[in-house]
């Protein structure tokens, strides 16, 4: 039987709703990316852009599972500045 994760970082809540709807469909574990410093307000909406168009890492929390231990590892991502969210590595933060 193969295992699948849906690994997924969220800000405002839409793209954790579509990892949650994806990982009951596939019926995977869900692993939600975490930020050390988590953001809010005008000033992290501006911070969000600035790092994804620059590609700049956002230190994160080291994830929980072991994505080796996967068959199947869907990433979930917001959109920011035409580019990924800017996150860290999360199996090594």
């Amino acid at each position: 039987m193969s295992r699948s994760l849906v690994v997924f970082y969220s800000w405002t809540g839409n793209t954790g709703k579509v990892a949650r709807a994806l990982a009951e469909t596939l019926s995977a574990e869900l692993e939600e990316i975490r930020e050390v410093k988590p953001r809010g307000g005008l000033f992290a909406f501006l911070r969000s852009g600035m790092e994804a168009s620059r590609k700049r890492p956002a230190p994160i929390v080291r994830c929980s599972r072991n994505l080796a231990d996967y068959d199947l590892v869907i990433l979930g991502s917001p959109v920011w500045a035409a580019s990924m969210a800017s996150s860290g590595d999360p199996t090594n933060p």
